[in-house]
């Protein structure tokens, strides 16, 4: 067959790198490091809002990383795998955060806020910190205003909504990877951004909707996020 006779696709740099470092060769860290850092701080980044927390995450994600590379397999898309090792470093700083708030308002010792801290994501989700990058500004026409509000209506959805609306349509992956990362079904993702993609359209047509001249209207609303969000229906 003409596909057999071509051979498999070239790599990117990135996974070439990986190869690399997960076949013994330490010095291809460094390379797996500047290739893929910026894209996982600015994941990180988007999701707890504060860079030098951004930073730090980023940093125990590529440990992480150089402790499980022995883990990966040869060939495989590298971002998808480092977006899932950031995404549940970031889900358990919120938690122990949560935890050590708890403890301190209650003056109780360490592992006396077991209740709270075991809660499931879900049921807290509103209480995390969450926002995205929001569109471009070409997309917005240049309007700051309007991709701050982009940006504030994020940090209102649940994590699980924001992620997976930010994976799939800020990051570009593919509702398989996003599924993987974040380690459920395929139509749950799809559901998940279908839903923030709803809600984000009422918050930002609910604030922007009437216009008085001086922000942008319901129409502007849609295409801020109507391309990315009809691709999640």
């Amino acid at each position: 067959m003409l596909a057999d006779w071509m051979g498999p696709p070239p790599q990117a740099p990135l996974e070439r790198a990986m190869d690399r470092f997960a076949a013994g060769d330490d010095a291809a860290l460094g390379e797996v490091y500047d290739l893929a850092a910026p894209a996982v701080y600015s994941f990180l980044k988007g999701l707890c809002r504060d860079p030098q927390r951004a930073e730090d995450l980023t940093q125990e994600t590529f440990l992480r990383i150089h402790r499980a590379r022995g883990l990966f397999r040869p060939g495989s898309p590298v971002l998808p795998w480092a977006y899932t090792i950031a995404r549940r470093l970031f889900l358990d700083d919120v938690r122990a955060r949560r935890a050590e708030r708890v403890v301190a308002a209650s003056g109780g010792a360490p592992g006396t806020a077991g209740a709270d801290g075991s809660a499931p994501a879900g049921e807290a989700a509103r209480a995390l910190e969450t926002a995205a990058a929001g569109p471009s500004a070409e997309e917005l026409f240049a309007d700051q205003e309007l991709s701050r509000a982009l940006d504030e209506a994020l940090a209102q959805l649940p994590e699980a909504q924001a992620s997976a609306f930010r994976l799939l349509k800020g990051e570009g992956l593919s509702v398989a990877e996003v599924a993987g990362i974040m380690g459920t079904t395929r139509g749950a993702v799809k559901l998940r951004a279908h839903r923030a993609y709803l809600t984000l359209r009422g918050l930002l047509r609910g604030r922007f909707g009437a216009g008085d001249g001086s922000l942008p209207a319901a129409p502007a609303v849609g295409q801020a996020i109507g391309q990315k969000g009809a691709e999640a229906k």
